[in-house]
């Protein structure tokens, strides 16, 4: 579906499996975050799709005894989303089976409402 509304509005196509953006060094996974939207953006118009956005989303905080490396990365997709929306050539669309795990933030008006 995210692809057809892709090509409805003559745009490009970008599909992002949320786990694919994990790794576990260090900063990787933010770095892969800038990649993804530094693409996006040299192909603007475009459709980023997020598949398993929870793996990615999960509420800032919800996991007290991990390294923070989920928030680092969250923090990351949120900042690059607000600095996207400015020209108003890339749209994202995300998908989940666990809306209710996801941060606020993340779905909050502007963003993936």
């Amino acid at each position: 579906m995210a692809k057809a509304v892709a090509n409805e509005c003559a745009s490009n196509f970008i599909s992002i499996k949320g786990p694919e953006l994990l790794t576990k060094w260090f900063g990787e996974s933010e770095e892969n975050v800038r990649g993804i939207f530094d693409k996006a953006r040299s192909a603007a118009p475009c459709v980023l799709f997020f598949d398993e956005l929870d793996s990615v989303g999960v509420q800032r905080g919800a996991d007290s005894g991990s390294s923070g490396a989920g928030d680092r990365v969250l923090n990351q997709l949120l900042t690059e989303m607000d600095g996207a929306g400015v020209k108003k050539n890339l749209f994202f669309i995300g998908a989940t089976n666990r809306p209710d795990i996801l941060d606020e933030a993340l779905v909050r008006p502007g963003r993936l409402d």
